[in-house]
């Protein structure tokens, strides 16, 4: 393989290169071959690395690779997410639980504040693996939203750094107050909720989520 065309010299470097006066680079691959010749080129690739990964990366943002989750690279994820208004927390998670974060998040259309699923979606990435929440706006206060989650669910059942957690993500709408709140439900609760008879279950607890939240109630703050 001649000394250009090696692998670690970027296609930018030896275009540039490439356009020299013949007897230049005749010259270049004659020169100190202990050391693997062509100092020229190899001067010239330092330069040649920065300008083609600008060049590459301008490609990559005009033809649109680069602002799609299929193709953006992993270390441009979180400016990618940033960019759709993610919260510094949701931008910290792992290469492909972001992906797919980006993915859901340009699906939806949404910057993801205020709804209901994207409150939950955020609430649970602070319980424990399974957790279960539901969110009630207040019948009582204005502009408070109430966040019900099991106590074994809350990692050192600490709803003060829940709620703080909570409020970090970015997904609380503005001006909104937030109460966590501790709810559980009783064997009787269940069965209310879930019905009498078999066909009453089978109708009412359709997911394992409508199992663990059936014969919940919240208490107004």
């Amino acid at each position: 393989m001649s000394p250009e065309n090696q692998a670690e010299v970027h296609d930018f470097t030896r275009d540039w290169w490439g356009r020299l006066p013949r007897a230049w680079r005749i010259a270049d691959r004659e020169q100190n071959p202990e050391a693997g010749a062509v100092p020229l080129l190899r001067w010239m690739d330092g330069i040649g690395q920065i300008a083609g990964r600008t060049r590459d990366l301008n490609s990559d943002m005009w033809e649109g690779r680069l602002l799609d989750p299929d193709h953006t690279p992993d270390h441009l994820l979180p400016w990618l997410g940033w960019l759709l208004g993610m919260s510094e927390h949701r931008r910290q998670a792992p290469p492909a639980t972001l992906r797919d974060r980006i993915r859901a998040q340009i699906a939806s259309g949404s910057h993801g504040v205020g709804t209901r699923r994207h409150i939950a979606e955020a609430v649970r990435e602070f319980l424990h693996e399974g957790g279960q929440v539901q969110i009630l706006a207040s019948a009582s206060y204005p502009f408070t939203l109430v966040i019900g989650v099991a106590e074994d669910d809350v990692p050192g059942a600490d709803y003060g750094l829940l709620e703080e957690r909570i409020r970090a993500a970015g997904v609380i709408p503005a001006g909104h107050v937030l109460v966590v709140q501790d709810v559980r439900t009783t064997w009787d609760a269940w069965e209310d909720a879930a019905g009498e008879t078999w066909d009453d279950k089978e109708t009412n607890i359709v997911t394992w989520d409508d199992s663990d939240t059936a014969g919940v109630t919240f208490e107004e703050p």
